[in-house]
């Protein structure tokens, strides 16, 4: 049982999520890939089905009930190094914790132009966290295993303080010059990974908590 010393206003807490990882395959006539192995959460994108995308939430409500601010310090993105991609040349990956629902082909547009949502969006402070990752071929990639090389990565996110009863993850990911040859397959292995961001939960005054919690719902009711 937890020392009562332990839960005083304002208390550290990490709130992650786990994403598991993923293996598919697809023809060279295919327009999506076909499921091989690991968490069934990973979906094609509707409006370009070779790109894929992963979302859950984490619940806040108990904490929301005791009128409690969540106040992120820092996010974390810990994964498996093991990325590969057959007969392609690279993937960019971004990994969101948000305070609203957002919308994967909009995410989907923001990584194929090279921006974030935080940094592409007039509501920057609902995207806590963000992290943007391209890894390529290389000519030091074992080819026995297509494993591609981490080349670049971001990081942003507000990290502005949240009301919210729920938080809400994003994983996406963007093969790039997938090139299977006819009567062959090809295959991507995206890594396992957790997710998160670590902070304290602490009381406001009325006020601030009343318009904090306002804006919230502004927000979410935009998307």
């Amino acid at each position: 049982m937890s020392d009562p010393e332990e839960l005083a206003d304002p208390f550290q807490r990490t709130i992650s999520e786990p994403i598991g990882y993923y293996i598919a395959q697809k023809g060279a006539e295919d327009t999506e890939w076909s499921y091989s192995g690991g968490d069934r959460q990973w979906l094609p994108i509707p409006s370009y089905p070779l790109a894929l995308s992963w979302s859950s939430s984490i619940d806040l409500s108990g904490y929301a009930l005791q009128g409690k601010t969540f106040f992120p310090v820092t996010g974390f993105l810990q994964q498996s190094p093991v990325i590969a991609l057959d007969a392609g040349a690279a993937i960019h990956m971004m990994t969101v914790i948000s305070s609203v629902p957002l919308d994967v082909d909009r995410l989907l547009a923001d990584v194929t132009v090279g921006t974030t949502p935080d940094l592409s969006t007039q509501e920057w402070e609902t995207v806590l966290y963000c992290r943007s990752e391209t890894y390529m071929a290389t000519t030091t990639t074992p080819s026995a295993f297509n494993y591609l090389t981490l080349q670049n990565v971001g990081q942003s996110g507000s990290l502005e303080p949240t009301a919210a009863d729920k938080l809400f993850i994003y994983r996406i990911a963007l093969p790039i010059g997938v090139t299977a040859l006819a009567n062959d397959f090809t295959r991507i292995q995206l890594p396992g990974c957790r997710v998160g961001l670590i902070g304290q939960m602490a009381d406001e005054p009325q006020l601030e908590y009343m318009m904090r919690l306002k804006r919230s719902y502004e927000l979410a009711n935009q998307v």
